[in-house]
C-alpha cells in the first residue's frame, strides 16, 4: 500500500531490500494456488518482470504483463478466493 500511496502523492518509495529472481521461492505454500491455477503462468511472467524490473517507478516496465494477469484473473475469479475465510466451512 505505501508504494501505491506515495506512488500516488509523487513521493520516492522507501528503500527495501532488493529482491532478487534466485531469492523467489516457487514452492512456498503461499503461491501455490495462484501459481497451479489457470494464471499461474501469466502470475508467474507477472511476478518476475517486478522483481526483475529496473524502472523508476519499480515495476512500471511490467505494465502490459500486469494486465494480462488482471485481465486472466478477471477471467477466473475463483482463483483468488480463500476457502479458509468463506462463510460456507
Amino acid at each position: 500500500m505505501s508504494f501505491l500511496w506515495n506512488w500516488m502523492f509523487n513521493k520516492k518509495p522507501e528503500p527495501v531490500k532488493e529482491l532478487r529472481l534466485e531469492d523467489i521461492d516457487w514452492d512456498c505454500p503461499c503461491m501455490k494456488p495462484v501459481k497451479e491455477g489457470p494464471c499461474g503462468k501469466k502470475f508467474m511472467s507477472a511476478f518476475k518482470c517486478y522483481v526483475g524490473s529496473k524502472s523508476d517507478p519499480k515495476g512500471s516496465d511490467c505494465i502490459k504483463v500486469f494486465r494480462e494477469f488482471k485481465e486472466c484473473l478477471k477471467k477466473h475469479p475463483e482463483v483468488l478466493e480463500d476457502d479458509e475465510l468463506s462463510d460456507n466451512n
